[in-house]
């Protein structure tokens, strides 16, 4: 597809058009526009009032692929498929009438059935007059096939790209040199929370923690050196949350634009902080496992002498009553110390018939004295109507209880309240256990409730809770 470039220009009043004869060179006027004409790069046509072709340069003949003498006398329309004739037709009486270069994009079909585009400017030749055969148009036709075609190749690209850009899962955000918002995919505004209206041509640093503002001015100065890097920096959400974010950037053009893509690591922060945790605790449980086999040897010797002095008929009936305290408080020590060991110990997931409402008893034993201790009434309303055995697995069931009592103690530690409550509750459903820890702090707020089933989600930012 060629495109025809019409444009204004003059031929002398000396120079009078002549008719090439077929397979020699094109006609052309006299003199030294003669030259110019026949060896200017693009098609040059003039054509008379009824627009046919009066002269022609070699160009043209290339272009159309005919003889000088083919052209001559042919009229122009002809030369143009039949689809842009209309076009061409307005375009000639257009510059037949005022004296205004003008454009028009038509096609041609020539002899190999190729059909060509071009870029066509027309446009009055200066001192015409209406004398029948006189040239009156001026018209140039310039070839932009390949040109077309590239700026459709490259508007395509850009569409791919844009489209990459746009539905990337990580967000990717571009700074001038002085740090402001030029670009950013949906994704730098979802990782944000804001719009792209609100950050184009705003500062990053508002975005970045106090903390962590020295580190990301630092590799944006890098960035616009030349250097290519990573960090983890943090970001302010709009609403206010803290995001862990990894950043990889580069500078194409150092001191122009830098590039960064960024992914939001906030879940591996967390898992990575939850696993710290789960250590510490595994050490913890070792520790625990370690005292508590320590602790039995003494309890079970307290306990075998206190059944040793029960034996004795000797004891007075106030000395029987102190020994009976003895031994059941030995032998409750030594059910706390178990219930630590099967705690501490590594288990697999494994349902078992157990009675849930003992299982709660003995789990909130491990816990019951610091909460006293701490001011917190402990109430267990266990349902009797629950079945004696159920298929369960005690271990996670124990480690789900302990982590909600926990968050409840401390929920209550931070509450103004002068006395606290906390309470275990079973209830038997058709199809259904319940089982319910209420306490008395003060609460989770409304905004937060659609989040409380989300892995790592918390409503304490400065303490580790172990509950998710």
């Amino acid at each position: 597809m060629r495109v025809l470039q019409l444009f204004r220009g003059s031929l002398t009043p000396s120079s009078s058009p002549r008719a090439g004869d077929a397979g020699h060179a094109p006609s052309a006027p006299l003199g030294s526009w003669g030259t110019v004409f026949d060896d200017a790069p693009d098609a040059i046509l003039t054509l008379d009032g009824d627009g046919r072709v009066v002269t022609c340069n070699r160009a043209a003949c290339e272009l159309f692929e005919r003889h000088a003498g083919e052209l001559v006398g042919t009229a122009a329309r002809s030369l143009v498929v039949r689809a842009d004739r209309d076009v061409f037709d307005d375009r000639l009486r257009a510059a037949a009438t005022v004296i205004q270069q003008f454009d028009a994009l038509v096609r041609i079909a020539r002899r190999d059935t190729c059909v060509v585009a071009f870029s066509m400017k027309a446009a009055t030749r200066a001192g015409a007059t209406a004398v029948e055969g006189a040239a009156r148009l001026v018209v140039c036709a310039r070839d932009v096939t390949l040109e077309r075609r590239a700026m459709e190749e490259l508007a395509r690209s850009e569409a791919r790209y844009r489209n990459l850009f746009e539905s990337a899962s990580d967000a990717i955000m571009t700074f001038d040199a002085l740090g402001r918002f030029t670009t950013l995919n949906d994704a730098a505004a979802q990782i944000s929370g804001y719009s792209r209206e609100e950050l184009i041509g705003k500062f990053f640093g508002p975005l970045i923690t106090v903390d962590a503002l020295p580190r990301a001015l630092l590799e944006f100065r890098r960035a616009l050196s030349g250097a290519a890097g990573q960090f983890e920096t943090t970001m302010v959400h709009k609403n206010g949350e803290r995001r862990h974010l990894t950043v990889d950037y580069a500078c194409p053009q150092p001191s122009r634009e830098v590039i960064c893509m960024i992914r939001d690591a906030t879940a591996e922060k967390q898992l990575q902080e939850q696993l710290i945790q789960a250590e510490k605790m595994a050490a913890i449980g070792q520790l625990v496992s370690g005292v508590a086999h320590e602790l039995n040897n003494p309890l079970a010797s307290v306990s075998a002498f206190a059944e040793l002095l029960l034996s004795e008929g000797r004891l007075s009936d106030q000395q029987r009553h102190s020994v009976d305290v003895v031994r059941a408080e030995a032998r409750r020590a030594s059910r706390i110390v178990n219930n630590l060991l099967t705690f501490a110990r590594q288990h697999k997931p494994e349902k078992v018939p157990a009675d849930i409402n003992q299982v709660l008893h003995d789990t909130l034993e491990l816990r019951v004295y610091e909460l006293n201790v701490r001011g917190i009434h402990v109430v267990r309303d266990f349902d009797e109507r629950t079945p004696p055995v159920t298929m369960l697995d005690v271990h996670q069931l124990q480690q789900v209880i302990l982590n909600l009592i926990t968050n409840a103690e401390q929920a209550m530690m931070t509450s103004d309240r002068d006395r606290h409550r906390l309470t275990l509750r079973t209830r038997t459903l058709p199809d259904a256990l319940r089982i319910e820890v209420e306490d008395t702090g003060g609460g989770i707020p409304p905004t937060s409730l659609h989040q409380v089933f989300n892995p790592f989600f918390t409503t304490w930012a400065s303490r580790s809770r172990s509950a998710s």
